[in-house]
């Protein structure tokens, strides 16, 4: 029995310049979601924080370029079985493959995760919900012309 057996959301992927190798996309779990959510996060705020100072676009190129650089081999080492061999595998990937490998991962840690939360809020949303329609507040009411009394004076009653 393989890992894919016990796990479906590993995925195999061909990646290489020259000769395809497969290698396996692990999910990720909670703790290095949130891991790469920093790293994702800290790369943004690095290039806002720079952004005033990036006065051409060969600075904001060479930044991104930078940023990938130093993100890519992070992100990497989150999904495969040895995340030492990020740096190496690199040199094997293409940025379609690249690119393949993103949206598996987005796919499978957070496309799905976000549907079904979607889902569970829907059901929570429900059960909050009154059984009955909440009554109207008095300040609410339209004014309703009533005329109780006349302004006219009535006979006395013999």
């Amino acid at each position: 029995m393989t890992n894919e057996n016990y796990n479906p959301q590993i995925e195999t992927v061909e990646i290489g310049v020259r000769q395809l190798q497969d290698i396996k996309i692990y999910p990720l779990s909670i703790a290095d979601q949130l891991k790469f959510g920093d790293t994702i996060k800290k790369g943004l705020a690095d290039f806002f924080k720079n952004a005033s100072n990036l006065k051409s676009d060969i600075a904001v190129a060479s930044f991104a370029v930078d940023l990938v650089k130093d993100s890519l081999p992070k992100i990497l080492g989150f999904v495969i079985e040895d995340p030492k061999e990020a740096d190496k595998m690199l040199e094997d990937i293409t940025n379609v493959q690249a690119s393949v490998i993103a949206n598996i991962i987005y796919d499978n840690n957070y496309l799905e995760a976000s549907k079904n939360l979607k889902g569970l809020f829907e059901k929570m949303k429900s059960l909050f919900q009154s059984e009955r329609p909440l009554q109207s507040s008095v300040d609410n009411m339209e004014d309703i012309d009533s005329s109780i009394s006349s302004d006219s004076a009535t006979e006395k009653e013999a």
